[in-house]
């Protein structure tokens, strides 16, 4: 079955279903016009849950939330209602919900089938059009995490208590199995995390749980987020409703570098929320490595907390001191997972050793024309290299790269940069109408042993780029321009790139100049903001050429950087803070 997690909130487009329908839909280039919407969202179930929950159709779907605004909610659907049909037609293997509602436009009168409270029922509505989600989130705090020993086989979740919360204040210990909240039966994280934003700040919670075997009822008020822990106490002061950072030093830990996705590449792998993070890699000996997190996990919520058009995972982990435990809710390979973590501090971070040519993976592919594709990202192949001992030929359409699909160069680049010389790499490729998989042992650059290039190689990192026109760096002309608006949709429509050519994102005194000594760039600016900062340095042909995660950072910025191997032409600098970006355009040409 599908476990990819659905929204009703976005078109199917991009559903992974393999209806007739879907693939037509999916040939749709504007996803609101003339679409039907429920305006809810909500989650696939394994078909344990639904045979646990009485639910006949394992295909449906569970709702999470309902839109205020929305037919959904004016039909009177309600979170925890199992949604699984829609007049004479009912989801299956084939076709899920959002396929179903493809056949119908807004204003068309029909009939939901679903399940609520065990019972089977129909509910008669008109449907609607898209409608936007209120960004203002509830700080409603229950003040559990998931705990380590939680065998995952049982219905209901073993928890650990959060001191001084709302759990610790009704009577919840560490251990205790929750069944239920509010009525609503808890069977996995994924419960919990739908029935505790249903309450505001204050509202009654009872909590039924099993401790040794036997069956507790506990209740009490709802705490907010803020006022849960003498930590939190101890690390923000609440002044006129806003509140102020104390000591960043103290903020919680996670160790993963990532990345912001696209509203577009975000629905194409079929995540329901789009403002997670995806994963590019773990830092070793971090809290994220020893959690189990993975490259091209996609990271949408910490315990009940989710990211959101005004909340990153960053502001997110704001809300935790070093050293408590938590369950970091993602997707992986289109199931949800819940894993349990213990947060680290910043200063204990690992460091991955550099690897030099003969260490780094290399494939030996390079960017072939019109390579952003429908289906995956074409390429030509570099001679004596790892892919053209697999088989593949200038113009093959790589799909997935050990199971992962690749939507974007930077999915190659994360799927390669995880690997070690040696490792089996397994590719899906389309050659024309025909799918085939390869697999060989990967070679580093080392091995490829490669001479001369008269294009563009194209892989992981700058550094196994070779260019045969290398400028002298003392006579390099640089211009420093906004990136037009044309420019930069352009490339975000070819490489699936999140840049914004506007400045939403305030950056003072930008320089880049030679350090002919060093035979690099030093690129410099200043940031009077304060959040989670990414810089990238990308050329015209969407390559990334540098890329540098800096945490929470505010103020003077300063690095070297090797652009000059690129030769002359257009680069776009990138720096992204939290929800906010900015985008300037580089030429380099000869003096």
């Amino acid at each position: 079955m599908k476990a990819t997690v659905l929204s009703m909130v976005l078109c199917s487009v991009f559903t992974l279903g393999n209806s007739a329908l879907a693939q037509k839909v999916a040939k749709q280039s504007d996803c609101e016009d003339g679409r039907a919407y429920l305006n809810i969202r909500t989650n696939t179930i394994s078909e344990e849950k639904a045979e646990i929950l009485g639910f006949r159709n394992a295909y449906g779907s569970y709702v999470s939330e309902v839109h205020p605004a929305g037919a959904g909610h004016d039909a009177g659907i309600l979170p925890f209602d199992y949604l699984y049909g829609i007049n004479e037609m009912r989801t299956s293997d084939d076709e899920d919900l959002t396929d179903l509602l493809g056949y119908f436009h807004p204003g068309e009168q029909v009939t939901i089938h679903l399940f609520r409270d065990g019972r089977a029922m129909s509910i008669n509505t008109v449907l609607g059009k898209y409608q936007r989600w209120p960004s203002a989130r509830k700080n409603t705090f229950l003040g559990v995490s998931q705990a380590d020993e939680d065998d995952d086989e049982q219905a209901g979740v073993v928890v650990e208590i959060v001191s001084r919360s709302t759990a610790e204040g009704m009577g919840l210990k560490d251990g205790d199995r929750i069944l239920s909240i509010n009525g609503h039966p808890v069977v996995d994280w994924e419960d919990i995390t739908t029935a505790v934003p249903l309450s505001d700040p204050g509202d009654p919670v009872e909590v039924v749980a099993e401790r040794y075997g036997r069956k507790i009822t506990l209740s009490g008020l709802y705490k907010s987020r803020t006022g849960a822990s003498a930590a939190s106490e101890n690390r923000m002061l609440a002044l006129d409703g806003n509140l102020e950072i104390k000591q960043k030093e103290e903020y919680a830990f996670l160790g993963i570098n990532s990345v912001n996705l696209t509203k577009e590449k975000a629905m194409k792998l079929g995540f329901d929320n789009i403002y997670g993070s995806y994963v590019t890699s773990v830092i070793p000996n971090t809290a994220a490595d020893r959690a189990g997190i993975q490259a091209f996990d996609y990271i949408y919520g910490v315990d009940e907390y989710r990211t959101g058009a005004d909340q990153s995972l960053s502001s997110i982990l704001h809300k935790y001191n070093p050293g408590q435990r938590a369950s970091v809710q993602l997707v992986r390979q289109g199931r949800n997972r819940s894993l349990p973590v213990v947060l680290g501090r910043r200063n204990e971070e690992g460091r991955s050793a550099e690897r030099d040519k003969c260490e780094k993976p290399f494939l030996g592919i390079r960017a072939s024309h019109d390579m952003a594709t429908e289906h995956g990202i074409r390429v030509d192949i570099v001679e004596n290299s790892t892919a053209e001992e697999m088989g593949l030929e200038d113009g093959d359409i790589i799909v997935k790269i050990n199971g992962f699909s690749m939507v974007d160069w930077e999915d190659i680049s994360t799927a390669i940069d995880n690997m070690q010389v040696g490792e089996t790499i397994k590719l899906e490729i389309l050659r024309g109408n025909r799918r085939m998989d390869a697999a060989e042992p990967i070679k580093s650059y080392c091995d490829t042993k490669i001479t001369t290039i008269t294009d563009w190689v194209w892989d992981v990192t700058p550094k196994t780029v070779i260019a045969t026109n290398r400028l002298d760096i003392k006579n390099v002309k640089v211009i420093i321009t906004d990136a037009p608006g044309k420019e930069v949709e352009d490339l975000r429509r070819k490489f699936g790139l999140d840049l914004r050519g506007q400045r939403e994102l305030e950056i003072r005194n930008i320089q880049l100049v030679p350090n002919s000594s060093q035979g690099l760039f030093k690129l410099s600016f200043e940031l009077p903001s304060s959040g989670q900062t990414v810089v990238k340095v990308i050329n015209s042909q969407g390559r990334l050429i540098y890329k540098y995660d800096m945490g929470t950072f505010q103020g003077d910025f300063s690095d070297n950087l090797d652009i000059i191997q690129n030769g002359e032409g257009t680069y776009y600098l990138s720096i992204q803070q939290d929800a906010r970006a900015s985008a300037r355009k580089i030429i380099l040409s000869k003096a």
